[in-house]
């Protein structure tokens, strides 16, 4: 099924989508890629950031895009699981003070764009964390795969990547999942009747291929992408004070 076909099922059956992309970091030729294609097609964005990488260069760049909501992605994106076990930063005894210190990081960077919404590397994350977030002030979680929760807190998660983690070499170490599997994980989700389903890219890792896919289905099924605030419901009112704040820091 091509994106074509896509458009013409859901003309039949709308299905709301939400896009997500997990990695930023700074400015990199990628992510202005990422930032113009939301911006030509109109589609609004969730970018998950990591606090601990951010750099100097991120907040002026993301600032220019009003249709960019930012979110945290975990702390410094490492790993912590035992060689044992699939990756994963945010493992049972994580330190909460850092994720703490990383949303105000982010909180200071992006005062307008930013949103209580944690994203944890590698869509893993322990229970014990999850329930300790609403403390924390966080207001939401998008992880991977899963259906939308409300307790401990709204989780809405990504559902669709166009890139084949695990699977690559050396020359090209995130290869394209291949047009017609990642239709079939859109299709499954549709079919699954997840609602909203989320489309997750991740600026650094996909090959020209991936990129090409995934602005076709972003083109034709833009008319059912919704903005993420519209499911999420925290963007914030106007702080004066963490604006000062920022500025103070330099990172305005």
């Amino acid at each position: 099924m091509d994106s074509l076909a896509l458009k013409m099922l859901f003309a039949l059956r709308p299905v709301p989508l939400w896009w997500r992309d997990d990695d930023a970091a700074r400015d990199t030729p990628e992510l202005r890629r990422l930032l113009e294609l939301s911006a030509r097609l109109k589609i609004p964005l969730l970018l998950a950031v990591i606090p601990d990488a951010m750099d100097e260069s991120l907040p002026p760049l993301v600032r220019r895009y009003p249709l960019v909501r930012v979110a945290q992605h975990g702390v410094a994106h490492t790993n912590h699981a035992p060689a044992s076990r699939k990756k994963q930063e945010l493992v049972s005894g994580f330190d909460a003070e850092q994720l703490r210190r990383g949303k105000q990081r982010l909180e200071a960077a992006f005062p307008e764009q930013f949103r209580p919404i944690l994203v944890p590397p590698w869509n893993r994350i322990d229970a014990g964390i999850i329930d300790a977030l609403p403390g924390l002030g966080y207001a939401a979680l998008s992880a991977g795969g899963g259906e939308v929760r409300f307790e401990p807190l709204l989780t809405i998660d990504g559902h669709v990547d166009p890139v084949a983690w695990g699977t690559g070499t050396a020359a090209l170490p995130h290869p394209f999942r291949g047009q017609w599997r990642t239709t079939a994980m859109l299709l499954r989700a549709y079919r699954r009747g997840f609602n909203p389903i989320g489309f997750l890219t991740h600026h650094l890792g996909m090959d020209e291929a991936a990129w090409r896919y995934s602005e076709r289905v972003l083109m034709r099924l833009r008319r059912h992408f919704v903005d993420p605030d519209a499911l999420f419901a925290c963007a914030p009112v106007p702080d004066l004070l963490a604006e000062q704040t920022a500025k103070k820091s330099g990172i305005l």
